[in-house]
């Protein structure tokens, strides 16, 4: 029947770890950089199930600045990556807040991964401390499994592009949230199609 073809949307705050997690899963380095997205597209094929998948992949600016253009990328979304920095509460909170809210009104039928990005972070002491000094802490795997429930999402995951971890994991998860039955019964809200990649 040919290669299917399926088109990933990440959406989260501007420096939540997007672009890098893109950048590790499509060449392979890690950028030491920060510089903010416009718009990129990216295309990666990998198996699913034994047979080729086309991945487009659809990097979006976080930025407010961005707000209009960004619904511009929505359209035919098979899946969509709401990401956020474990060590910032606040791109957390605006996965609930902001991003939820947005892909709900462009993508209602479109499903959800969760994902908790920079996990090695989570061991940097002076970051930890300058959260801690603001009453903060780093958000954990618990926090972000409740979050991707009260969401709806298909599954959380978390990752580190700077250590390689879990990065292709991520990608696997989409194609396949994609492809298969949970991706199609999303609408419904299933929960038990609800599921956890360590």
């Amino acid at each position: 029947p040919g290669v299917r073809s399926v088109k990933v949307v990440l959406v989260g705050d501007g420096g939540c770890g997007k672009t890098s997690l893109l950048m590790v899963f499509a060449d392979g380095a890690f950028p030491e950089s920060y510089t903010p997205t416009v718009f990129e597209r990216y295309m990666v094929n990998l198996q699913v199930k034994g047979k080729p998948v086309h991945l487009h992949i659809w990097d979006t600016a976080g930025q407010d600045d961005y707000d209009r253009l960004r619904p511009l990328f929505y359209p035919d979304a098979s899946v969509l990556l709401l990401c956020f920095d474990v060590t910032s509460p606040n791109s957390f909170d605006n996965i609930f807040n902001r991003w939820y809210p947005e892909v709900n009104h462009f993508c209602k039928k479109v499903p959800i991964i969760v994902v908790g990005c920079k996990t090695d972070l989570r061991k940097d002491k002076s970051l930890v401390n300058k959260l801690r000094r603001n009453g903060l802490e780093p958000v954990t795997y618990h926090r972000g499994q409740e979050m991707a429930r009260s969401v709806g999402a298909v599954a959380y995951l978390e990752c580190s592009a700077r250590l390689h971890d879990n990065v292709h994991a991520v990608f696997q998860e989409a194609a396949e949230v994609a492809l298969s039955s949970r991706g199609r019964n999303f609408w419904r809200r299933i929960t038990q199609g609800f599921c956890v990649v360590t």
